[in-house]
Formats: C-alpha cells, sequence, structure tokens
C-alpha cells in the first residue's frame, strides 16, 4: 500500500531523516517507536505533505506521492492524526468533525463507503456527543484529542497516520482511543502508529519499526522485539 525510501529531510541545518525507509501492507497497523526528538514525527509530517523531502520517495497504491501538498495526499485516501491536535478552535466539536468529512476513494481496498459518520464518532466518544455545540478551544486536552482522531476517521482514510495518541491522556481516554482504533483496523483501515512506547503498539501493532536519530535501527514482529533486549535497552526503555 505504502512504501516510503531513503528518506532525508531537515529543518534549516538539521539533518532530521538520515534514509528512513518503511512500509505499510493493505489492513495492518505497523508501529514506529523510538524515542522523543528521533524523527518520527518528522516520518510522519514527510508522508502527508506538511514537511518537504530533500531526497527519498512515498509511494502510495503505486502512486509517486514524494512532496505533494498534503490535501492532494489526503484525498487519495489519508487520514492524519498530529501530536499537536491542529483542531479548529472557534468553531463547533460537531463543525470540526464536519470539516473532516469525505467519501473514501473508491480504489482504496479498505474503503466501503462512509463507515465513519458522526453518530458512529460519538458512540466511541461520547465526551464529544456531551460536548456537540461546544466550542473546541475551549475542550481539555484529551477531548481535543478525541476529536482529532474522529475527525481523521471521518475522511474515511485507507491509511490513518497517528502521532502519540494516548500522550500526556487520562486511562479511561486512552482505553477509548485505543477502541476506536482497534474499529478502524477492523473495518480494513491501514494504520501506521507512532508511540515512544511500546504499551499501546503491541495491543494494535502487527510490524514494529524502531527509530534512531533518522535512521531505522528495527525491523520485526512484536515476538521479534520482545525478544531483542538489547535494541529495546538501547533505543525504548529510559
Amino acid at each position: 500500500m505504502m512504501q516510503a525510501t531513503e528518506l532525508h529531510a531537515y529543518y534549516e541545518r538539521s539533518h532530521i531523516l538520515q534514509g528512513a525507509s518503511l512500509m505499510v501492507e493493505d489492513g495492518e497497523v505497523v508501529c514506529l517507536l523510538g524515542r522523543n526528538g528521533v524523527g518520527k514525527s518528522t516520518t510522519l509530517k514527510s508522508m502527508m505533505g506538511l514537511v518537504k523531502l530533500a531526497s527519498g520517495s512515498v509511494v502510495f497504491n503505486g502512486k509517486n506521492i514524494t512532496n505533494l501538498p498534503a490535501h492532494s495526499i489526503a484525498r487519495l485516501g489519508f487520514g492524519y492524526v498530529p501530536e499537536e491536535r491542529r483542531i479548529f478552535p472557534t468553531i463547533s466539536v460537531k463543525e470540526n468533525l464536519l470539516m473532516g468529512m469525505k467519501e473514501a476513494p473508491p480504489s482504496n481496498s479498505g474503503s466501503n463507503g462512509n463507515r465513519w459518520t458522526l453518530e458512529r464518532i460519538y458512540e466511541f466518544f461520547p465526551r464529544l456527543r456531551e460536548r456537540n455545540a461546544q466550542r473546541a478551544g475551549t475542550l481539555s486536552g484529551g477531548e481535543q484529542k478525541m476529536l482529532c482522531t474522529g475527525r481523521a476517521l471521518m475522511g474515511n482514510p485507507s491509511l490513518l497516520l497517528v502521532d502519540e495518541p494516548t500522550e500526556g491522556l487520562a486511562p479511561a481516554i486512552v482505553t477509548q482511543v485505543e477502541r476506536i482504533l482497534s474499529a478502524a483496523h477492523h473495518d480494513g483501515t491501514a494504520i501506521l502508529l507512532v508511540d515512544q512506547t511500546m504499551g499501546l503498539a503491541l495491543s494494535l501493532g502487527n510490524r514494529f519499526y524502531v527509530m534512531s536519530k533518522g535512521r531505522i535501527v528495527f525491523a520485526g514482529s512484536s515476538v521479534d522485539l520482545i525478544a531483542d533486549e538489547q535494541v529495546r535497552k538501547r533505543y525504548l526503555e529510559l
């Protein structure tokens, strides 16, 4: 479905991505793990067209999408849940969710029309139903994370990029986020999940990459990762 090859990206003179390569197959949950500041978020942003790649390529369903504008990439079937949330603060919860709505492209193997509706989002996140008419900027941080997750799913993506979905959230909200991501996966949506820890990743993931200093230093299954104590101690454990 998506193949990223030899990605190189800079923030001014800082060389953030240094040849990272990874892939996501149809219907997979792939987890990109690593400590803070190693380039995980930049990897997602470069795939989404928000950070310009200096070199390397991103291919999605056979189409080279390298450095396309973000809105063009979204229309091809990408969804994106940024770590920073990036909600629209002055409009309501409902209006934020409707801003994300679009029909899934018919060529996407995981799509079956408008699976995700307002009502379905509210079933998973009843707090958003309660705050349906409230301005999004007045929500708590956890509620804003629920909102940006729901907004991304309203686009019925075939590939969902999720950046640190549970960071700083209360356990009850973490459970709700995990449930909705699991449901999206069950529907056939492929997910690329970025996280610093292994907890949520191990509960959802099919395959795992570990990143350090802009490079992929491990690729394998959950069994491989659990068995590789050296990788975990060197690149994951604090």
